[in-house]
């Protein structure tokens, strides 16, 4: 049976479209694998695959996310200065950062980092502690948090579900 990229090109709708895949389309992408490793070699095949592929783990990304934001809140709430938000600027960007792509708002997740952005400007001073606590409360920064928190728990049980 030889299989073309053709037969594979619905099978692949399917698996992206999160649509299940049959007995039959396992044997065919089976065959195609069998068909492509066969010549190259098994080992030669991993090392290219290892080499070339470049996969987004989302699911690792939001847990860092998650950490970020657990380590941010413990800083605002010492009144401490705040480095960077490297996690938090590498995720912003991605493509699949969306609530539509990952089913489910991103809105708290947004509003607290756009805030701990905000406080990782503000001017520190000699004296200035009571004025920074004074803004942390006036923003709910609290508040905010637990709904981040909340929504990075939800994306990842769904993700991890």
């Amino acid at each position: 049976m030889c299989v073309t990229l053709r037969e594979l090109e619905p099978i692949r709708n399917k698996v992206a479209h999160n649509r299940k895949a049959t007995k039959h389309d396992v044997e065919i992408v089976q065959t195609a694998f069998r068909t492509i490793v066969t010549p190259l070699g098994e080992d030669l095949f991993r090392s290219l695959v290892l080499d070339r592929t470049i996969a987004t783990d989302i699911s690792a990304m939001l847990r860092k996310l998650w950490e970020e934001a657990r380590q941010s809140f413990a800083l605002c709430k010492a009144l401490a200065p705040m480095q960077s938000l490297q996690v938090w600027e590498e995720i912003n960007n991605q493509w699949w950062f969306d609530s539509d792509y990952l089913n489910h708002t991103t809105d708290a997740i947004i509003e607290y980092f756009t805030l701990l952005t905000a406080y990782s400007r503000l001017p520190r001073f000699r004296g200035a502690g009571h004025g920074i606590e004074e803004w942390a409360r006036v923003k709910q920064i609290d508040a905010l948090f637990a709904k981040a928190e909340q929504e990075l728990s939800t994306l990842l049980g769904d993700a991890t579900g």
